[in-house]
């Protein structure tokens, strides 16, 4: 009997690029459903078994209690089948502000901030009117603990927990759902919980010491040989533009994907996208 085929399943966070890497010697349906739930149990998800883990209709979609990475990407498709309808977690104030979002962000910014809103209320069980700064700490060392044990770190930060980046971006949901409520003014909240900063000893007009440092860390360059074996890979000439396009003008995939024809103009040499960066065009 000869040695088995080993196969090895990956899975990445978008945003924090916490890996998750298993490994199988098989790769019918069923391993490839259960790799999954591996990957979410190790990211701290929930894998539901019924179609009720997930409610989505014309009005909206609401989240489980327990979320991960991978079940909002999952909500993601649901969200994009069902005619892009709000976020709703079940709670009016919070709901409120998830239709104002919605209103002034794009759909991926919505489904971030009401997954960030599901995970900072489901640890911390009070009404917004009674959320401290207190609260907010206490979820910061919540998040910042190990989820694989304390030997298990990533080669970036060192940390067991998770990143600096991921927590940040949480921090800023729960902050402009604050500045929300308070802007409302029609709730006795005069004051942000979320904190920009720790106070110096010294009173000046300084901001502080910031809650989190995140590391400061560039971004990996293609060099030239990179560069020619990536498009010497593609097989179409749309291919090759969209590549050129991201090499040459430096769109992001979602503005590379976001592109129309209308956007094109060949006499100019120009590209024109609607979602780049303070509207910059390549």
């Amino acid at each position: 009997m000869g040695i088995p085929k080993v196969y090895s399943f990956h899975m990445t966070l978008s945003y924090s690029r916490d890996p998750f890497c298993c490994f199988t010697t098989s790769q019918d349906l069923q391993t490839f459903f259960d790799c999954h739930r591996r990957a979410f149990a190790h990211f701290g998800g929930y894998v539901g078994d019924n179609s009720s883990a997930i409610s989505c209709s014309r009005s909206g979609w609401s989240l489980p209690s327990r979320s991960s990475d991978g079940l909002a990407a999952a909500v993601g498709t649901a969200r994009r089948r069902c005619g892009n309808p709000a976020a709703s977690l079940g709670h009016a104030l919070v709901d409120d502000y998830l239709q104002f979002v919605a209103a002034r962000c794009r759909p991926n910014t919505l489904l971030a901030t009401a997954y960030d809103l599901n995970v900072f209320f489901s640890l911390v069980p009070k009404e917004p009117v009674d959320v401290v700064t207190a609260d907010i700490f206490a979820f910061i060392t919540a998040q910042k603990k190990p989820r694989r044990g304390p030997k298990v770190v990533r080669l970036e930060d060192g940390e067991a927990g998770l990143s600096a980046r991921t927590i940040k971006r949480r921090l800023a949901s729960i902050s402009g759902l604050f500045g929300y409520l308070m802007t409302r003014d029609d709730l006795a909240i005069d004051r942000n919980p979320v904190p920009t900063g720790l106070a110096n000893r010294r009173r000046s007009g300084n901001r502080g010491a910031p809650l989190l440092r995140t590391p400061r860390t560039l971004p990996r360059v293609l060099g030239p040989g990179e560069v020619e074996a990536v498009l010497g890979a593609v097989n179409t000439a749309r291919d090759r533009a969209m590549i050129l396009a991201m090499l040459l003008g430096g769109l992001r995939r979602c503005e590379v994907l976001g592109l129309k024809l209308g956007d094109l103009s060949p006499g100019e040499r120009r590209v024109s996208s609607a979602r780049a960066r303070a509207g910059t065009s390549a």
